[in-house]
Formats: structure tokens, C-alpha cells, sequence
């Protein structure tokens, strides 16, 4: 079972702990979910970025993908760097 922790009220000053307490709980999904398991008869839609917005992303982690609107790609985010889904 995922160890998830609540979220803190918006109090004007925590937005970083906010932002780390989801990403926090993000990792904690990703490392329980298994492909296998999830099945969907409609359509999943991605994260849509330019290549500008994507470079931008502080702290991007392992696992993360999006649609690069500039070049048309699906892409993943592997190790230290964004990977071409055509590229595994």
C-alpha cells in the first residue's frame, strides 16, 4: 500500500512544500503502479509542452512524459535527460 501524505493548506508561504509533498506522493504512485493492471477503453491524453516549456521543468523525474508540441514527439523523461519514445 502507498505511504501518501496530505497535502498542506495553501497558507501564502508553502507552495515549495506543497510542490514537494506531491511530488513526493507522485513517486510513491509510480512505484506501485504496474501497466498490467490498468486497462481504459477511451483515449489517455498527455501532457502537452513546447520543447521551451520542457526544458524549463525544474526537477523533471524519472517516468515523467509528455507530447513535445515543437517537434511532434511523445517523450520520456530517463535518468538525466529526455529520451524519444521511438529511442527505448
Amino acid at each position: 500500500m502507498a505511504k501518501v501524505r496530505r497535502i498542506p493548506e495553501y497558507n501564502g508561504s508553502n507552495l515549495r512544500e506543497i510542490i514537494r509533498v506531491i511530488n513526493e506522493n507522485m513517486q510513491e504512485f509510480q512505484k506501485n503502479i504496474t501497466f498490467e493492471n490498468i486497462r481504459t477503453s477511451s483515449p489517455m491524453f498527455l501532457g502537452s509542452m513546447t520543447q521551451d516549456e520542457i526544458d524549463n521543468l525544474n526537477d523533471p523525474q524519472n517516468g515523467w512524459v509528455v507530447y513535445n508540441e515543437t517537434d511532434g514527439i511523445t517523450q520520456f523523461y530517463e535518468g538525466s535527460s529526455w529520451k524519444d519514445r521511438n529511442s527505448a
